[in-house]
């Protein structure tokens, strides 16, 4: 069996992005049934699905913002940034 092709035209900077979205989506879903099993065994009621929710959440939004800062860092998107700045100043 052959591997798939890769998709022609997307970076894999976009890739790596892209797939920050999945990762939040992985978070709230997982902890959610975590805390659907909490509740199931323990018998309390919404409680650990509604704080294993809000974990998830903002567990992976924590994760969507230090990964976005880290892609904005990068050397190579600083000077993209730059020379952005640089023509837009012109106008």
């Amino acid at each position: 069996m052959k591997a798939p092709k890769p998709i022609k035209g997307l970076s894999p900077e976009v890739m790596r992005l892209a797939n920050v979205g999945v990762e939040l989506a992985a978070a709230v879903i997982g902890l959610s049934l975590l805390g659907y099993w909490i509740d199931y065994q323990l018998k309390t009621g919404p409680w650990g699905l509604l704080i294993c929710a809000i974990l998830g959440i903002v567990g992976g939004l924590y994760n969507l913002v230090r990964k976005a800062v880290r892609e904005m860092l990068r050397p190579d998107n600083r000077e993209e940034n730059q020379s952005h700045k640089t023509k837009n100043d012109d106008k």
